[in-house]
């Protein structure tokens, strides 16, 4: 559905070389930041075209990945299957000159049998630094992918990350978030480790969510109802809902994009089944909202009396959901920094997260989350299964290890702060 995205941001880059060269607004830059694969074709631009030339001496050229899956790979050139979605549509007279170029190997996507460029490649080795989005996933990135572990790494582009790595060219800097945005204080009742009756206040929210669900879901769907894909089942479930079955079950949460990348573990094999079944039956409330690619195969979950997945997506419902719940759920396979996590630790939202990544670098096993592991992909998902487990107990049995947790989870902080100072230095290197 996005194929012609890449053309898209294509002609986005020629449009940002034509401002950096005719407008007397941009004269004075000499730092060029570039993001994801979106931006590729603006290095290929700025290194290859006579008239750009001048203006690429003058920039110290630097490329953040966010996230290394998306590359946006398209055909080097037009066959009757892809008409204008090739490089060579969009530039002709470049693509006849780069093809006998030295850059047209760097640029070009590995490992595809069909000519591509690759422009997550091209700014990975067009730049003049490149950084990822937390010190762990810049590491990760320099390995092979390896399935059989359930280890996500390079993506195809280790080769060309590692040479820059080893060169010093390679630095991870780990996201922030806005804590003004992001305040508890700010709730009615207000929530935060500090406030007389704080984390009673958490509760407060929770039985507010769990009391008021069929209103909110309601109000959503009434706001959007072309967006809201799943109402069907979800207004057949609500006929039957009785919030005295969850008040005081432990609540987890996910807000997140729908996609392999995030929730892929949910229906791997798992004991004769899948990973997700494992939870049909435990005493808990699994509340997730948010669509994708995955959306459809995830429309089963509310067949489970215990959770509720919407297909949809809605700002102040997710809002509550970190307000609210106990734990927040965050499989995902991999992971560049995260800003889920963030948010859910301000909130007291106790994240249950993979070890990898963003993940690793922001959440702290026992002590601000739970944080689950293993050497290969059933040693993964039994751990996942078994930090539901562990975490429905504690709840039920440790309610102060949780308070403690909470409250360490509320004081940590991950500002742009440090970010930013990280981010000018590497602007003057």
């Amino acid at each position: 559905p996005f194929e012609d995205d890449a053309k898209r941001f294509a002609f986005f880059s020629k449009c940002v070389c034509e401002l950096l060269l005719n407008f007397e607004e941009f004269k004075e830059i000499n730092v060029l930041h570039n993001h994801d694969w979106h931006t590729g074709v603006i290095l290929i631009l700025l290194n290859l075209c006579e008239q750009y030339k001048t203006i690429n001496q003058k920039f110290r050229k630097i490329f953040t990945i966010h996230n290394l899956d998306y590359q946006g790979v398209r055909p080097f050139y037009d066959t009757q299957y892809n008409e204008l979605t090739s490089f060579e549509s969009w530039f002709p007279d470049l693509y006849k000159r780069i093809s006998k170029t030295k850059l047209y190997s760097l640029i070009k996507a590995p490992k595809i049998f069909y000519p591509c460029f690759n422009p997550m490649r091209a700014g990975i080795n067009l730049s003049d630094f490149v950084n990822t989005v937390s010190p762990s996933y810049s590491k990760e990135i320099t390995e092979k992918d390896d399935i059989s572990k359930n280890f996500f790494g390079g993506r195809g582009l280790e080769g060309d990350l590692k040479k820059i790595f080893k060169k010093g060219k390679l630095l991870g800097i780990l996201n922030g978030i806005d804590y003004e945005e992001n305040n508890p204080r700010k709730l009615n009742p207000p929530i935060d480790w500090d406030i007389p009756n704080g984390l009673e206040n958490k509760q407060v929210h929770k039985k507010d969510l769990i009391s008021n669900l069929p209103t909110y879901l309601e109000n959503i769907y009434n706001k959007q109802k072309d967006k809201f894909v799943n109402w069907d089942s979800i207004s057949d479930k609500l006929k039957d809902y009785n919030k005295d079955k969850f008040i005081d079950l432990p609540l987890y949460v996910t807000v997140s994009r729908v996609v392999t990348q995030k929730l892929g573990i949910l229906l791997e094999k798992y004991d004769k089944s899948i990973v997700i079944d494992q939870i049909k039956n435990k005493k808990m409330l699994f509340i997730l909202i948010g669509t994708g690619e995955l959306q459809e195969k995830l429309e089963f979950l509310n067949n489970f009396e215990n959770v509720f997945y919407i297909a949809a997506y809605d700002t102040n419902f997710a809002d509550r959901l970190y307000h609210s719940g106990d734990f927040f759920l965050m499989p995902s396979y991999f992971e560049p920094c995260g800003i889920s996590q963030l948010i859910s630790l301000r909130y007291g939202t106790l994240p249950i997260v993979n070890n990898i990544g963003g993940l690793k670098d922001t959440v702290t096993h026992m002590e601000t989350g739970f944080v689950f592991d293993g050497k290969n992909k059933d040693a993964i998902k039994k751990s996942f299964i078994k930090s539901i487990t562990d975490t429905i107990d504690i709840f039920n049995t440790d309610k102060q290890k949780i308070i403690e947790m909470q409250q360490n989870a509320m004081k940590k902080r991950f500002d742009w702060e440090s970010a930013i100072k990280e981010y000018i230095r590497i602007y003057s290197l």
